[in-house]
């Protein structure tokens, strides 16, 4: 699933001379699942905007709802991977991760090859430990403020990450503090 179009056309021509049948959609309404069929799909993690956001919660919340046999994969790059801990843990741990930046090396192309054949070659770790250079945000004060912009509501983060909603409402507020410090100054 993915929305830009240059990715499609790159992945394409990556994967045009091992017979890999792609399909490429834009919104997870336009899966078709067959009951005896493992669903194999690999979800683009796009923050390019919020409805990018909302498209790929809606596709994460339909694939944790589907009872049928399915194998995930979510590429990332290396300036939204602080999101692979939260994708981790909604869908259990049962998810792939593969790095963009992995594209020029050729390790995703081997990665995602292994990976279609339900194996996994070096596959990329969650990040548990994380820390903006420039903020100081840690792991979920990033989460409490780029999640409710793909419309999840801080009781399912809560659920989530097994957290309580009033610490992650405290997180997000101490978040919030950073943020305005950094920029109030700037204004005035």
């Amino acid at each position: 699933m993915a929305l830009c179009e240059y990715f499609t056309f790159g992945m394409k021509n990556l994967f045009s001379d091992n017979n890999i049948n792609l399909s490429f959609i834009h919104r997870i309404d336009q899966v078709t699942i067959g009951m005896d069929d493992t669903l194999t799909i690999m979800l683009v993690l796009d923050m390019s905007g919020t409805e990018s956001l909302r498209i790929f919660k809606d596709a994460v919340d339909f694939l944790i709802q589907i009872n049928s046999r399915k194998r995930v994969g979510v590429l990332v790059s290396r300036y939204n991977s602080y999101l692979t801990y939260y994708i981790s843990r909604k869908f259990a741990g049962k998810v792939t991760f593969f790095n963009s930046h992995n594209l020029r090396s050729g390790l995703f192309q081997r990665n995602f090859q292994t990976w279609l054949r339900g194996k996994t070659f070096r596959p990329m770790h969650t990040i548990n430990r994380y820390r903006d250079e420039r903020y100081g945000f840690s792991l979920k004060e990033w989460i409490c403020l780029v999640l409710p912009l793909a419309g999840e509501s801080i009781g399912e983060m809560s659920r989530c990450m097994k957290i309580p909603e009033p610490t992650l409402y405290q997180i997000r507020r101490g978040a919030l503090k950073k943020i305005r410090a950094e920029f109030l100054p700037a204004i005035l």
